[in-house]
């Protein structure tokens, strides 16, 4: 229902709030960036997109289509295990919020 929506947006950018104003998210994205390196994520991203656009000319090479093409094939090839860990973290640190 459309109550439901709204409530679950309100609860997602507090979330994103609390992410934000704590530093969280800056460790958070740190992680993966780290994680994602050791698992040689962004080089295969890069092969993908010197395949992707080697396989289209030029003047054929729709911008907007192409990064989202780029960016579904990204988040896809997260692997399930880094995106759990990560998943888990944000849930820990919503569910026992610091002190301070």
């Amino acid at each position: 229902s459309n109550d439901e929506d709204a409530l679950r947006r309100r609860i997602v950018e507090t979330a994103k709030r609390k992410l934000q104003s704590s530093g969280e998210k800056d460790r958070l994205k740190e992680i993966l960036k780290k994680r994602l390196q050791e698992v040689g994520w962004e080089e295969e991203m890069q092969d993908y997109c010197r395949e992707l656009i080697q396989n289209k000319s030029l003047e054929h090479i729709d911008v907007p289509k192409l990064v989202q093409e780029i960016a579904q094939k990204s988040r896809a090839a997260v692997p399930d295990n880094i995106r759990e860990e990560i998943s888990s973290q944000v849930k820990y640190f919503l569910q026992h919020p610091s002190k301070e």
